[in-house]
């Protein structure tokens, strides 16, 4: 029985990667669930981005799936929405959104925390796969298989994220299995 649930355990461990100075991994749950976590070293109200661009070949925040984490003293918070051009890029959060379905991600509070004394934040949520109406909502699909993702981190201010102060690519990650990867 024990190695029945050594066995168990194991097969639900997926890669890490780490970029830009934060980790982040992917667990599936049947075809359809998944659960994102993200950790790193950062100040109060300071977010760790998580983004699932429009397609590999145009990885930028422009009608990307957006997520952003942060902590603070009154604990772990998410917001998610997507990146929406005008003159310049921006962030339109779900709580701006009239899309119905919306939100389809949800912060897993208990599996999250963030400690003032050290800065470290760890923040998992959980999400759909396939986001059945991605083209209307600025939605994306994960990818089951190798695909790139976008990071960023910045301030939040009054519960807004801002601008990012530094941004990234993460290249042929494989999210649900596979190795152990570092990506830059």
């Amino acid at each position: 029985m024990a190695l029945l649930l050594l066995l168990l355990t194991i097969s639900q461990v997926f890669a890490y990667y780490e970029a830009g100075g934060f980790g982040f991994n992917g667990t599936l749950h049947g075809k359809n669930n998944a659960t994102i976590c993200i950790t790193g070293t950062v100040a109060a109200n300071t977010y760790i981005g998580f983004g699932v661009p429009q397609s590999v070949d145009l990885p930028f925040m422009i009608s990307a799936d957006l997520l952003v984490v942060y902590g603070n003293a009154t604990g772990v918070h998410l917001i998610h929405g997507h990146g929406v051009g005008a003159e310049r890029p921006f962030f339109l959060s779900d709580a701006d959104n009239t899309t119905p379905g919306l939100p389809y991600v949800h912060l897993l509070s208990r599996q999250s925390s963030y400690n003032a004394k050290t800065s470290k934040l760890k923040a998992c949520f959980e999400r759909p796969v396939k986001v059945d109406f991605a083209a209307t909502s600025g939605g994306r699909n994960l990818s089951v298989g190798v695909y790139t993702y976008l990071w960023s981190t910045g301030r939040v201010v009054d519960g807004v994220a801002r601008i990012h102060r530094d941004a990234g690519v993460v290249e042929k990650v494989q999210l649900f299995g596979g190795l152990a990867s570092k990506a830059h």
